[in-house]
């Protein structure tokens, strides 16, 4: 992976275009790719000279999951699940993005960014069932 490509998409607006062209496959999930792959690109970025991809692994409510294993991300990790499963008309991309920032942070596996997509590819954003299932995911922890 490219780290120029990454932080392009971190900063530039203008490979939104190409993003959407390459990968979006149904007519309204154009926004979603676009989010999702700057969140890809915001978690894989450079440090340190190194670059860390991790393409992830279960839903968002079990990656919240693994951060809540961290003691001084446990108040975090429950902050961020309850703003996801708060019902809302858009997206919640800034919740998504604090909560990825978080995850990198404590060094903790991200969401499988495929299923992610998907989740998020609803008519309008996230439906019940995914919201359910992510607080199974979360709750449900070992």
């Amino acid at each position: 992976m490219d780290p120029l490509f990454l932080s392009g998409l971190r900063k530039d607006e203008r490979s939104r275009g190409a993003i959407i062209f390459a990968y979006a496959r149904q007519e309204g999930t154009e926004e979603v790719y676009w989010g999702v792959s700057r969140l890809f690109a915001h978690f894989n970025r450079e440090t340190g000279g190194r670059l860390w991809l991790n393409y992830g692994a279960g839903s968002m409510g079990s990656a919240l999951a693994r951060l809540s294993q961290v003691e001084q991300a446990q108040h975090s990790a429950r902050v961020y699940m309850d703003a996801l499963l708060h019902l809302r008309a858009q997206l919640p991309w800034r919740d998504l993005m604090r909560a990825c920032v978080a995850l990198r942070e404590h060094g903790i596996a991200p969401p499988d960014w495929r299923e992610l997509i998907l989740d998020l590819s609803g008519s309008s954003g996230p439906r019940r069932e995914v919201h359910q299932r992510w607080a199974d995911d979360f709750y449900s922890r070992p």
